[in-house]
């Protein structure tokens, strides 16, 4: 039986990383960046968007866009 594309995609990944950039933030974040820096699903940051749990504007087409320093309040080792 033949794999499907590189072995790595047949393994499970047993390492996690923040991927942020080393910069500082300062455009605001989707909520699929956040979720992916905190290790949660997008759809589950995007409800705490819509709930109000995470302070959050829309854009004109109906996305939440979230400021930079939700995250640094989310995960202040990181962001210092």
């Amino acid at each position: 039986m033949a794999l499907r594309g590189p072995a790595h995609f047949s393994r499970p990944c047993t390492t996690w990383r923040l991927h942020l950039p080393m910069a500082p933030l300062t455009k605001p974040l989707r909520t699929s960046q956040l979720a992916k820096a905190i290790g949660v699903d997008a759809s589950t940051a995007r409800r705490w968007a819509a709930t109000g749990r995470l302070p959050a504007t829309r854009t004109p087409g109906g996305h939440y866009r979230l400021d930079p320093r939700v995250l640094s309040r989310l995960l202040p080792s990181v962001a210092a």
